[in-house]
């Protein structure tokens, strides 16, 4: 579905024992010398002592097609601060790149004898280019439907996982459309860097918002207006 928004991202892994701590870095702008670059960052440790580093795009942004993923990546590896330990010589594998459908962009996601999870239905976060959670959700999702439809050996069941897709994800995602078109205007985005992401109650909303963490109605403040945004969002 070409409407729907489709991420394209790099990363690469690094040997920084020193960023071990439970830290999960994004970084909304990105510069090459003087050239603001439409697109976002992020940098996180994992168990093993290594670092993920990467960088993506969104349909969305202006001049998507004159910036590749790599470039993108490269220009943040260069801007990152010295201490970070990220260079040549910390590398770990070589750069890998690729696309990230999103928001249910694919289809059919379900046909006879097959359902689709993960990445290949298009279930990827569009709020921030999160897919490995989706891809385990959808799978359980799926065998679950397989194994009541073997179960009551009424195969046309497992057809229903389109809708239980949209039912579980059709209003989140439906949100993370707007939100990706928005962090595609320069003109929003300038000003949202700028004035925004100093202040730490705006940004713990975002970053609850765009992880899709969230305790609904029973949670605090932010978790009641984020379900409030849900709600008036429709399933899609």
């Amino acid at each position: 579905d070409e409407t729907r928004p489709l991420g394209i991202a790099a990363r690469r892994y690094y040997h920084a024992p020193n960023l071990s701590g439970p830290w999960f870095e994004s970084w909304l702008d990105l510069w090459e010398g003087d050239m603001l670059l439409p697109g976002y960052g992020w940098l996180f440790p994992m168990a093993d002592g290594r670092v993920n580093l990467g960088a993506g795009l969104l349909s969305t942004f202006r001049n998507f097609k004159d910036i590749s993923a790599p470039r993108l990546f490269e220009a943040f590896a260069k801007m990152l601060p010295e201490e970070r330990g990220i260079s040549e010589e910390t590398a770990d594998g070589r750069m890998l790149s690729g696309p990230l459908p999103m928001s249910m962009n694919r289809a059919p996601q379900a046909v006879p004898g097959m359902l689709v999870v993960g990445d290949a239905a298009g279930a990827v976060n569009p709020m921030n280019g999160e897919g490995i959670a989706y891809a385990i959700e959808t799978g359980e999702m799926a065998a679950e439907l397989l194994h009541e439809a073997l179960v009551k050996d009424r195969p046309g069941l497992a057809m229903v996982y389109p809708q239980a897709l949209r039912e579980r994800y059709g209003r989140y995602f439906h949100l993370g459309r707007g939100f990706a078109k928005l962090v595609g205007k320069p003109e929003i985005m300038g000003p949202a860097t700028k004035y925004l992401l100093p202040n730490q109650k705006v940004m713990g909303f975002a970053m609850r918002m765009m992880a899709n963490l969230t305790d609904g109605r029973d949670g605090d403040a932010q978790d009641k207006l984020f379900y409030l945004l849900e709600r008036l969002a429709r399933a899609s």
